[in-house]
């Protein structure tokens, strides 16, 4: 199960660079090739619909929950459960 959660856990935290890049350099993927710009955003619209950056900021990033006011860390099933 470790292996597991730290395979998903660099894969989301990458793809939220790569979320972030996209939105810090959009001016520059706007000079890319049409077919290579489609690829970029589809993936962009597959993070934002399975809320990544919102999994990686509570549970990777941030393991307390404001929103619910726990002052423990959050156990990983409710992560496992997000998805």
């Amino acid at each position: 199960m470790s292996v597991a959660r730290m395979c998903i856990s660099s894969m989301v935290i990458g793809l939220c660079k790569f979320d972030e890049i996209t939105q810090y350099y959009g001016k520059e993927i706007r000079g890319f090739p049409d077919e290579l710009k489609g690829e970029i955003y589809s993936i962009k619209q597959e993070i934002e619909k399975r809320k990544m950056y919102s999994y990686r900021s509570r549970y990777l990033a941030h393991s307390f929950s404001k929103e619910e006011k726990l002052t423990k860390p959050l156990e990983f099933s409710s992560a496992v459960d997000f998805f």
